[in-house]
């Protein structure tokens, strides 16, 4: 993963002069209870890429024609299964929102976050390099700076 994740920012240092991913730790903190919608999908780990651009826009098309006032906070994806080997993923692109709409589109959902304390790194780039995130987030793990639940 790191050989690939370097390739692509080289390509884009040799194309581009720069290589467009920034990322913030944002360390340990506490998260409050948070009420979310979204899209669910499953996929294989190389169609990721082209189902989360298109989830993304289709959730943030819908959020900001219908749920303006209740927004609050920045989209985020959750992803309840990541399987290497199988190369097969599960995640929810979500939106943070105040209060649930009275009707959702039929393939989005709605959920709660239940309050906890996260390790929060913030990426901003195109999806191409998110693994730039986890890597970082990988390290701090493995520094156990914090502990995976």
């Amino acid at each position: 993963m790191d050989y690939c994740r370097g390739l692509l920012m080289l390509k884009d240092w040799i194309e581009l002069g720069a290589v467009p991913s920034a990322i913030t730790v944002e360390g340990i903190k506490e998260r409050s209870a948070q009420k979310y919608v979204g899209i669910v999908r499953k996929c294989s780990t190389a169609d990721i890429e082209k189902y989360m651009e298109k989830d993304f826009e289709k959730l943030m098309t819908f959020a900001h024609q219908n749920l303006a006032q209740q927004l609050d906070g920045a989209p985020f994806t959750i992803y309840p299964v990541w399987d290497v080997v199988r190369k097969k993923v599960h995640y929810c692109a979500c939106q943070l929102v105040t209060e649930y709409p009275e009707a959702l589109p039929a393939d989005f959902n709605q959920g709660q976050l239940e309050a906890s304390k996260v390790h929060g790194v913030e990426h901003k780039g195109p999806y191409r390099h998110v693994a730039n995130a986890w890597a970082v987030q990988m390290m701090y793990k493995q520094k156990k700076i914090f502990r995976a639940n």
